[in-house]
């Protein structure tokens, strides 16, 4: 469970999409069909569209006792707070051989990554109103924490080493 009540499903590795696919579809059911029991749903989706910031809650672990101290040091603590506590994702691990295999993968990915926040982050409705703000997730997760998020400048140059990977700035 992540900080705002969100659930992290991780699968073992699948020889393609479709298989993946159906075991994650799988794996959802079940799990609606447990939170149906409890008298509550699953939301997907890419941000909470109705929760104001003091409705939400932390999951009480210790790890995320630290992260609210590191968003309020970075002074935006309310975006922080939004960013963990209301936004969903999906995510992805590509596995690399090779440096140069490393390379073209986060390149593939830096540059289609607005194009999936296009199609899959769509998020324009918070507290329940519309703004004018198309995904709300993104809004916040670019902003909250520069040195965490964002595009890794040398991720498009196409000679992005490991180090360049892990040392950005």
């Amino acid at each position: 469970m992540e900080a705002g009540g969100q659930l992290e499903y991780t699968s073992a590795p699948a020889k393609d999409l479709v298989e993946l696919i159906q075991r994650m579809r799988q794996v959802v059911l079940s799990i609606a069909e447990v939170a149906c029991g409890l008298g509550t749903a699953l939301i997907a989706g890419s941000m909470l569209p109705f929760d104001k910031p003091e409705d939400a809650k932390w999951a009480p672990k210790p790890q995320y006792l630290m992260t609210l101290d590191y968003l309020a040091s970075l002074g935006i603590d309310s975006l922080g707070w939004c960013t963990g506590s209301r936004t969903l994702s999906t995510q992805v691990t590509f596995d690399y051989l090779s440096e140069d295999d490393m390379n073209r993968k986060v390149r593939a990915l830096v540059a289609a990554a607005p194009v999936f926040t296009a199609l899959f982050a769509n998020s324009p409705i918070v507290e329940g109103l519309v703004d004018g703000i198309l995904s709300h997730r993104a809004f916040y997760w670019l902003r909250f924490d520069p040195a965490r998020c964002g595009c890794i400048p040398p991720a498009l140059s196409g000679s992005m080493t490991f180090n360049d990977y892990s040392n950005p700035n």
